[in-house]
């Protein structure tokens, strides 16, 4: 078994709760969910391990870790308050800054375009596939190069010559 650097799905709710109200934010029961899913994610993608104990559930368009959500439904749990290390808080800081911002449905939207079922128990590997692809994607469309030619700006990409099938005679000759 690995180590994992957070113990419980409570202790990270937690440390997004309090890094809420250090900001003066309400942060809801659907958000919370979302950031502990992107921070699992965004830990695996750059670790190759999980960040925390955790399973998550996709169904009726909502993430739910169901062991959190049923906790949450009577309000916040007592527990002590969560210390990390530096390079773990420094991560979940990273996480608070690029996520915080965003709406709860902007988030949800994010979340949903990575999975391909209306009810199922969250593949974080196959998430990771999904994220990673997409991310690829993104940094491939923003790393073309636009240059003007003499009809206007063109974009610029490699060339790669076509194929050859060799089973195929390239130029039928006519009989």
């Amino acid at each position: 078994m690995s180590y994992l650097p957070i113990s419980s799905v409570f202790e990270i709710s937690d440390w997004f709760f309090r890094r809420a109200d250090k900001d003066d934010k309400y942060i809801d029961n659907d958000k919370i969910q979302q950031m502990l899913l992107m921070a699992q994610i965004h830990f695996v993608i750059n670790n190759n391990s999980l960040l925390f104990p955790a399973i998550f559930v996709y169904k009726n368009n909502k993430i739910t870790e169901p062991n959190l959500a049923k906790i949450l439904e009577f309000g916040l749990p007592l527990i002590p308050t969560p210390r990390f290390d530096n390079k773990i808080s420094d991560f979940l800081e990273l996480i608070w800054q690029k996520y915080s911002p965003l709406e709860t449905k902007d988030l949800n939207k994010i979340i949903s375009s990575h999975i391909q079922t209306q009810q199922q128990i969250i593949s974080i590997e196959c998430f990771v596939q999904s994220f990673k692809s997409q991310q690829n994607q993104k940094s491939s469309k923003e790393n073309k190069k636009v240059l003007i030619s003499q009809n206007g700006p063109v974009i610029v990409s490699q060339w790669k010559p076509r194929k050859i099938n060799n089973t195929k005679e390239p130029y039928p000759c006519k009989k």
